[in-house]
């Protein structure tokens, strides 16, 4: 299952735009940013090891992919139910996409499915929790 992930507690708004994707052999680096008014709030990176596989969709058409190996709605872990871009799976729960081979080769498999405001990326590691590290933040003003 799949349930929301705030990495170094932080929770994001919906859709954040992601940029700043660095790929390098095992490696995936990427930079989410999050605005008010085209004002910066909130900038972090967060990088990826012992990467498996990656599959990045167009946010727009996502829902109505035909593909298999992207969670569901049924897929969601329901008691923690709430809008967030960020999800997590430590349960294997993608292992056997990657075929008999996938599940002698991996023991554990960490899925991590991002939702930002023009693609949907679906980041699968070999038990391997992603370096977060905050670049930027801002006080959001009281109203």
């Amino acid at each position: 299952m799949y349930v929301p992930w705030k990495p170094l507690g932080y929770n994001l708004n919906l859709y954040p735009v992601i940029s700043g994707i660095s790929l390098d052999e095992d490696e995936l680096k990427l930079t989410i940013k999050e605005y008010e008014n085209e004002s910066l709030l909130f900038e972090m990176e967060i990088l990826f090891q012992d990467l498996v596989g990656i599959q990045i969709v167009d946010e727009s058409t996502f829902q109505t992919m035909k593909d298999l190996s992207y969670p569901e709605k049924a897929d969601i872990d329901n008691e923690n139910q709430e809008f967030s871009p960020l999800w997590k799976s430590t349960s294997n729960y993608r292992r056997d996409v990657y075929g008999v081979l996938g599940e002698a080769l991996y023991d554990e498999l960490y899925s991590y499915w991002i939702i930002g405001n023009t693609f949907v990326y679906l980041i699968d590691t070999q038990e391997s929790e992603p370096i977060v590290k905050i670049l930027s933040e801002c006080v959001k003003e009281e109203k």
